[in-house]
């Protein structure tokens, strides 16, 4: 049984554009979706991390 969670308050289309960017690249690159995810938290980390560094 799958559990339904609210979507983020505002536009909806930009969880679905986002969803539909991040399975496009998991299919282009063989690559399951929750591992291109996670790709792309670990570098928005990294960059917001460099970014406190730097100041």
């Amino acid at each position: 049984m799958r559990v339904r969670r609210p979507c983020p308050p505002g536009d909806g289309r930009v969880v679905l554009a986002a969803f539909a960017r991040l399975r496009r690249i998991s299919q282009s690159e063989h690559v399951e979706l929750a591992d291109v995810a996670q790709r792309v938290v670990d570098e928005a980390v990294r960059r917001a991390r460099a970014r406190t560094t730097d100041s």
